[in-house]
């Protein structure tokens, strides 16, 4: 046994958290099961795995009061901290594949459930579910003076918070928020009334809409590319805005509908999806549109982009709207958009992408932060780079010629929507 392990602290590879580590404590492990623990961990950004000799040191510790606690199968302790984590137990049974542990989430003998699991995925899963609770718990204070009875919504006061969060999510709510006069325009194109009310109410559906992710972990957040399934599945709550202080009759409609963005026109969407098609308010199926309309043209996310190399994410986000309101030959429910809000939203960004300065010259920059991050990524990989020229004059023409080809194959009216 190592005396004095307090400061041993094995970082994983690191993310830019304001949160700081999620901290894994190690207490009385042996050296082959630390450095195993170690090794399977460095798959997962922004943990610390903390290196202690007894409960005693670990209570004194200079990092901190970890989420979850490593114990091994034999150890015999005589103190529990009373600190808001989980307790595994680990045992040294090796699976086939050798990347698994017998673990045990109670250490008390008498009520042991062991079973086998993946060590890294049931660590980082259930230290995930400790720091959200903490988050939550910090959160729901400072949401009650926006969202609360007697808040007023306070727009400039929630996207601090959003700063304070994480840029990524802020710059998406921001634009996403940005997008709804062009929603809006587009659907009065169609013959819908759809007043400025009404796009003040998509605007404030846009700013809430990703409310949850402020109480949802960067670890979680940022480690999207190895989710497991229960992590993807703990992802999907941040749809869920439950609070326990009163709100507003206004906050509440609002909440209701941006708790539904992530439904899918013919069904399947998460957040337990009870309405499908025009059951779907229309405002949330606009939001779902807008939603992935940023998401897909996210530069910071080139690297997923699956289109060909000479296709932008701009480009490629279009043709998203039109394939994905399609049917298809198989069964309906697979259909992600509404194609009346698919078209809207296309013919109200060609309109202020022609017309409006401002909004152009953003796209534009939008469009060669993306080529420029998917030139970094293809080069990083060895592969092949095949990008097409990227001045403001080429990029303009190339995305409405996008835009006026694609509108084109809709075949929309205004007779079904519902307000």
């Amino acid at each position: 046994m190592v005396n004095n392990m307090a400061n041993e602290l094995h970082q994983t590879e690191h993310i830019d958290t304001k949160e700081g580590l999620i901290l894994i404590a190690c207490v009385g492990m042996d050296d082959e099961s630390y450095h195993r623990i170690c090794s399977e961990m460095h798959k997962r950004a922004g943990y610390g795995i903390l290196r202690v000799d007894s409960m005693e040191v670990l209570e004194n510790n200079s990092f901190g009061k970890p989420e979850v606690i490593l114990l091994p199968e034999n150890l015999e302790i005589d103190r529990i901290p009373n600190w808001d984590m989980q307790i595994i137990t680990v045992s040294n049974q090796v699976t086939e594949n050798g990347n698994a542990m017998s673990i045990s989430s109670d250490v008390n003998p008498e009520n042991k459930q062991t079973y086998l699991s993946n060590t890294v995925d049931y660590v980082s899963e259930q230290a995930l579910i400790i720091r959200q609770k903490k988050l939550f718990s910090e959160m729901e204070s400072k949401l009650e003076s926006i969202l609360g009875i007697t808040g007023s919504l306070d727009e400039e006061a929630l996207l601090q918070l959003f700063t304070d969060k994480d840029e990524t999510t802020l710059s998406h709510v921001k634009s996403v928020m940005s997008l709804a006069e062009e929603m809006g325009y587009g659907i009065k194109q169609l013959g819908i009334e759809f007043t400025d009310e009404d796009i003040e109410k998509l605007r404030q559906v846009a700013l809430i809409h990703d409310v949850g992710k402020l109480y949802t972990p960067d670890q979680l957040i940022k480690n999207a590319d190895n989710f497991t399934l229960k992590e993807y599945v703990q992802m999907q709550r941040h749809v869920e805005l439950n609070f326990s202080f009163a709100i507003s009759e206004r906050v509440e409609e609002l909440i209701l509908l941006a708790e539904k963005h992530h439904y899918r026109y013919g069904g399947l969407g998460y957040a337990n999806q009870s309405l499908i098609e025009e059951e779907i308010p229309l405002i949330v199926r606009m939001m779902m549109n807008m939603d992935a309309f940023d998401a897909i043209t996210d530069p910071k996310r080139a690297y997923q982009q699956q289109a060909k190399n000479d296709v932008s994410s701009l480009e490629f986000a279009i043709d998203i709207m039109y394939d994905n309101s399609q049917k298809p030959n198989g069964p309906s429910n697979t259909i992600q958009f509404d194609e009346k809000c698919s078209y809207a939203l296309l013919v109200g960004f060609k309109n202020s992408f022609e017309n409006n300065e401002e909004f152009r010259n953003f796209w534009l920059e939008r469009d060669k932060q993306y080529f420029d991050a998917r030139r970094s990524y293809l080069e990083s990989q060895g592969m092949e780079v095949n990008l097409p020229p990227i001045d403001p004059v080429s990029r303009y023409e190339a995305i409405m010629n996008k835009l006026n080809s694609t509108l084109d194959k809709f075949n929309v009216d205004s007779n079904s929507i519902n307000i």
